[in-house]
């Protein structure tokens, strides 16, 4: 544990060091980071979702990167549908399905998965990435995102959806905290999603138990679901975390969208969090 301490706090050193060495050389470029459980959404309801104008429209024209966790994994073709959903309303996203968990015969044993996108006008790549030691610790294994901006800057989001009061997941999810920040200190990471962090799940004295949620800073405060939880996080390094700042975004920050909270519901109950951030 006290060598896991010493290695984050190494890692963060290190990342000073790479800014500084790189100021002046890398323009910083504002760069807004998006997670959304959207556990009901299906091709179908894209197009059937209606109202004076689409909400997954208006919440990705803020969102550079947007994370869609618990999909079903029986929504084979989502990723593919969402290129050309954004396509038709002249949105230039692309985007890329999170790895499943095989069994022996590599038949998909997880029933839920995170779909990442990304603006083309500020990602030049976006690589998914199998987190290489999930073996059974989850019932969907992370994936991470590494994007490479359009200002030479490297970015990891990693959308998670935990287990409902599963706290095996939650303190096993800082064997992948540990691995991101040993084998990509040079990337600015966002770990994302719902976490089930209410306290109708999990004790603070429980959550503060956990390495992670005390060295790393969650940016997002405010309940997240429509019956006052906060189960949706980001967390970042306390480095990165100078440069941004986190916020839920609620059906009143979309005024032109005109279908109700009984609508969105038939989607979701959870609502967007964004982190806003200034990158270099």
């Amino acid at each position: 544990m006290k060598y896991w301490i010493i290695l984050i706090i190494l890692t963060f050193t290190n990342c000073v060091t790479v800014d500084e060495n790189f100021e002046g050389k890398t323009k910083p470029i504002l760069f807004s980071v998006c997670f959304w459980n959207v556990e009901k959404l299906t091709p179908k309801k894209l197009t059937d979702w209606t109202g004076k104008n689409n909400y997954l429209i208006e919440l990705t024209k803020k969102c550079d990167s947007i994370s869609l966790v618990g999909l079903r994994t029986d929504n084979d073709n989502i990723s593919t549908e969402l290129e050309s959903f954004y396509a038709k309303e002249n949105l230039n996203y692309s985007c890329a399905d999170s790895f499943p968990r095989l069994d022996e015969r590599n038949q998909i044993l997880n029933h839920t998965k995170n779909t990442t996108c990304v603006n083309k006008d500020k990602v030049v790549e976006m690589i998914p990435l199998e987190y290489p030691e999930a073996r059974n610790d989850f019932a969907s294994p992370p994936t991470f995102f590494f994007l490479e901006l359009t200002n030479g800057a490297k970015v990891s989001v990693l959308p998670f959806h935990a287990s409902a009061g599963n706290k095996s997941e939650l303190i096993d999810f800082e064997k992948i905290v540990n691995f991101s920040y040993q084998k990509y200190s040079e990337r600015k990471t966002f770990f994302g999603g719902d976490f089930y962090t209410d306290k109708k799940y999990h004790t603070d004295s429980f959550l503060k138990s956990l390495l992670y949620f005390q060295i790393l800073k969650n940016l997002i405060n405010e309940p997240t679901t429509f019956t006052g939880e906060k189960n949706d996080v980001i967390f970042t390094d306390k480095i990165t975390q100078l440069n941004c700042s986190g916020k839920v975004l609620t059906l009143d920050k979309f005024p032109s969208v005109t279908s109700g909270q009984k609508e969105f519901e038939t989607v979701t109950p959870h609502l967007p969090v964004v982190a806003s951030c200034k990158i270099k």
